[in-house]
């Protein structure tokens, strides 16, 4: 019998096959990790000993998080508060990586939001190697000013370069953080394990049902509020002979801002259940999305349900030139595709395993090397 070797991941996600796209992610690192023979050790910030902390422990951390802003924050501004936070986060994940520094010097960055962005800085002291897997560049998070951008993307550059290698999940990612002469690598995303058998029943059910709507399905918040809007209004204002669907969490917002017409049908937040008949009997789904980092993760799902995908330039990167997709450069193009166009009912979606075996590889090698 094979030992398992330990490794540490930093990940504020929820490992939850049936969660958002973010939660799908960090299972599916989990899933490569595991079949690697990693025995996987989590940790994070953990914020429930608030209530005990006396007074001198957050003079403590105020010290320690001014420390961490002189260092490492740059120009960027924060408040008392927020100084605290990172000397709490300083102090608590410094304690998990005494505590696992003698079974392994590897640790998997993968959340990088907020705070988090001070991981690598804490983790180099103690000499753990680390091996960084951003979800998306989190300083180019819709609506920030080019002030704030620019300054949170020197810092989040400043942090990745710390990093043995980076993992990103789209081509872009990868390609502008080598502008930046960060290590990078790609590492593109894959359903996780568990959750590919339901893709395909769908595709398997799909080949006796007949397609009868268009489906849009996003999460309206933030950046995606405003490309979901602007579809609808296309949609409204033109003669359009289809049917439409739109689901996704916190879409029954959207009856508060336009009125839909009658062959718009509008579900909000959907469980699994009630999404997976709405994918099996859909004619294709729509994507039309503002720009944005990182990378859609439905639409290698859709695909693998065998379910055609249209979609805007924003929308499809990484994913050119692959069968099952249609893409649209502007408005005009889209009810043209609409009106006209008639889809693949067999995709037949390959994912290449060599980005994981290299990824695997790539940890193996820096395990306990000096």
């Amino acid at each position: 019998m094979v030992l398992k070797k330990a490794i540490l991941r930093y990940t504020n996600y929820n490992q939850d096959i049936f969660g958002n796209g973010g939660d799908k992610r960090s299972m599916q690192i989990f899933d490569i990790l595991k079949n690697a023979n990693y025995n996987v050790i989590n940790i994070k910030f953990d914020k429930s000993e608030r209530s005990t902390i006396t007074f001198y422990f957050k003079i403590k951390c105020i010290i320690f998080g001014g420390l961490l802003k002189l260092w490492h924050w740059g120009n960027i501004r924060c408040n008392l508060k927020e100084i605290a936070n990172a000397g709490w986060l300083y102090q608590n994940i410094n304690k998990e990586l005494i505590h696992y520094q003698n079974i392994t010097n590897i640790l998997i960055w993968e959340d990088t939001k907020g705070l988090s962005i001070l991981i690598p800085y804490i983790a180099k002291k103690k000499n753990f190697r680390i091996i960084a897997v951003p979800h998306n560049f989190e300083s180019l998070v819709y609506n920030q000013s080019k002030k704030v951008v620019f300054s949170k993307l020197k810092n989040e550059v400043n942090a990745y370069k710390l990093a043995e290698s980076v993992y990103s999940i789209s081509f872009e990612d990868n390609w502008l953080l080598s502008i930046f002469k960060v290590n990078t690598f790609y590492l593109p995303y894959c359903p996780p394990t568990e959750y590919i058998p339901y893709l395909e029943d769908i595709a398997l059910v799909r080949r006796t049902k007949k397609n009868k709507h268009y489906l849009i399905l996003s999460t309206f918040w933030g950046a995606t509020e405003n490309g979901i809007i602007d579809l609808l209004k296309v949609i409204n204002n033109n003669n359009i002979n289809e049917y439409f669907i739109v689901a996704g969490f916190n879409t029954e917002e959207i009856s508060k801002i336009i009125n839909l017409k009658n062959n718009i049908k509008l579900f909000g937040t959907v469980d699994f259940n009630t999404l997976k008949d709405l994918m099996i009997e859909t004619k294709a789904l729509i994507i039309n999305q503002n720009a944005s980092s990182g990378l859609l993760t439905r639409i290698p799902e859709f695909l693998i349900s065998d379910i055609p995908i249209i979609a805007n330039l924003t929308a499809v990167r990484s994913f050119y030139n692959i069968k099952g997709i249609t893409i649209y450069s502007n408005y005009n193009d889209l009810i043209d595709i609409l009106k006209n166009s008639s889809f693949e009912t067999r995709i037949e979606y390959k994912y290449e395993i060599k980005f994981e075996n290299f990824f695997v590889n790539d940890i193996n090698h820096h395990f306990y090397k000096q």
